[in-house]
């Protein structure tokens, strides 16, 4: 009975065992599939795809695998050598966002679709194709980019790029192409001995164009090489673009070449920049900041220039220019003198087409005035200036008649010494120091010579520029030195070109100089 009951109980413990077994193996297969499931959810939850080295080891693999609707690519928090190796990527026609950490990613060429996304946070994109831009757009008819951010990130260069661009957004050879209704932020560009960033269109139409487009606080800085292209070149066919708080700056450790083009593309005359708006613009350390060679509505407001050895803007005649406005600028003092050449505006081309308002600008500071202010034809208006031969002029504009001569009669070359003669009266060894100012308002200073001296003596002023008409001029004494008293001047001559005047007494007398005297004077003259 006993042996019975003992093989019962084993058969009972062996079935139960059996049971133990078969249930483990159904939990484990359970949990098995729970995580796998688990692993698959968080590679692409919520559409998100992560970049996190076991399902999608690079941005690649992750694109590969995004939906034909579009999809998030993150990968923030990876660090491995793929997915920090972007290469060159196109997301045709999905939407894609793509989330960059705090590291730096080496990157090809990246083409602009649809809905494209780019954000980092702390980010450095480093370019590995030396003189392929980093960003461009597609080059097909009728496929613009639209909608496309890019924000908070650095991009630099290749190293030992001799021409490559940061951005060559070129639509120039398609139709119904550009890029539309984006914005760039938060931007720093360094290192592209081509052109940081080039927006071209078409040379004769506009057919295509880039369009609706913000750029915000963009921070550029020329390639070290001295041929660099500009920080910012806009050519061709282009509209409605506006650029908000961005530097443009030179990066050679001296000021050589330009930092901002907007004009035609070579070769055609009918696709230029149209409705361009610049607000607190900086742009340094070139020769000329900014050139315009064809352009309508191109407005800048709240600019500073500083370390410009030349020019501040070089207007030339690629097409008309009609409604160029420079308002509220800051032009520093220790720019535009460059051997009697440097300007703060020079309408190089002489060209009657050109329509420029400059207006409530403040420049020569310090004492330290810019060889020229406003140079050549145009038909220029000035408000509101204030520099050292400017200060509290009232508004003026002028038409074609008055173009070329009164402008730059009064805002035009410096007055110089050699343009100011003193007669024989004065004595021996006469001379006139301290110059400064314009044509409409010099400030000079007279000092008597050795003798002899005679009575009522003259001084004879050429106007840098000449006016369209005599002028009336006249000469208010500011300071005397020596024992010769009072002293006034009576003008007895007035062309075009010159305006002669006679010392006189206060009373009406003929003045007789001394030795040891001096005469800080100042010249006013108006058409």
């Amino acid at each position: 009975m006993f042996f019975c009951h003992a093989r019962v109980i084993t058969s009972l413990l062996l079935l139960l065992a059996s049971f133990l077994c078969s249930a483990r193996s159904s939990l484990a297969a359970a949990e098995t599939q729970r995580v796998g499931s688990a692993k698959q959810s968080s590679s692409n939850a919520g559409g998100t795809l992560y970049v996190d080295g076991i399902h999608y080891t690079d941005a690649k693999a992750a694109l590969a695998s995004c939906p034909s609707s579009g999809c998030v690519i993150d990968i923030r928090g990876n660090p491995n050598p793929d997915s920090l190796n972007l290469g060159s990527l196109d997301p045709g026609s999905k939407s894609v966002t793509l989330l960059l950490g705090p590291y730096t990613y080496s990157i090809g060429t990246i083409t602009l679709e649809n809905n494209l996304n780019i954000t980092g946070n702390g980010t450095t994109l480093q370019s590995t194709k030396t003189n392929s831009p980093m960003f461009v757009l597609p080059q097909m008819d009728n496929s613009p980019a639209n909608n496309v951010t890019l924000q908070n990130f650095r991009m630099l260069g290749a190293p030992g790029n001799t021409a490559q661009d940061g951005f060559n957004l070129d639509c120039s050879g398609n139709r119904g192409n550009g890029l539309f209704y984006s914005v760039f932020r938060g931007l720093t560009i360094q290192g592209f001995n081509g052109v940081s960033i080039r927006l071209r269109g078409p040379n004769n139409n506009f057919a295509s164009n880039n369009q609706f487009t913000t750029f915000e606080n963009i921070f550029v800085f020329r390639g070290t090489s001295r041929t660099s292209g500009e920080a910012l070149r806009i050519e061709g066919a282009n509209s409605n673009l506006t650029f908000i708080e961005c530097q443009l700056d030179g990066n050679a450790g001296e000021p050589v070449g330009n930092n901002i083009y907007l004009g035609v593309l070579k070769g055609g005359t009918d696709g230029y920049p149209l409705s361009v708006h610049f607000y607190g613009t900086i742009s340094q350390n070139a020769n000329i900041a900014v050139v315009v060679n064809g352009i309508v509505n191109v407005d800048f407001h709240n600019s500073h220039h500083e370390a410009i050895r030349t020019g501040g803007y070089l207007v030339t005649n690629g097409t008309f220019n009609l409604g160029l406005l420079i308002d509220r600028a800051y032009f520093a003092a220790d720019s535009y003198n460059n051997e009697g050449t440097g300007y703060l505006v020079n309408s190089a081309s002489g060209s009657i087409q050109n329509d420029i308002i400059f207006t409530n600008n403040v420049f020569g500071q310090f004492g330290k005035a810019p060889d020229n202010v406003l140079l050549g034809d145009a038909q220029w208006t000035t408000c509101g200036n204030f520099g050292p031969s400017t200060a509290f002029q009232p508004c003026r504009f002028t038409g074609q008649t008055l173009r070329s001569v009164n402008v730059q009669a009064i805002e035009g070359k410096r007055q110089r010494p050699e343009n100011i003669s003193l007669g024989p009266g004065w004595g021996d060894g006469a001379t006139v120091t301290d110059v400064k100012g314009w044509t409409q308002t010099e400030q000079f200073t007279i000092n008597s010579g050795s003798g002899p001296f005679s009575a009522s003596p003259t001084i004879s002023v050429t106007f840098p520029n000449a006016f369209s008409e005599a002028p009336l001029c006249d000469i208010l004494v500011q300071g005397v030195k020596g024992p010769g008293g009072s002293i006034l001047f009576n003008p007895t001559l007035s062309t075009k070109q010159t305006a002669t005047f006679t010392a006189e007494t206060s009373s009406g007398q003929p003045f007789l100089p001394a030795a040891n005297e001096s005469y800080r004077v100042l010249l006013r003259c108006g058409p």
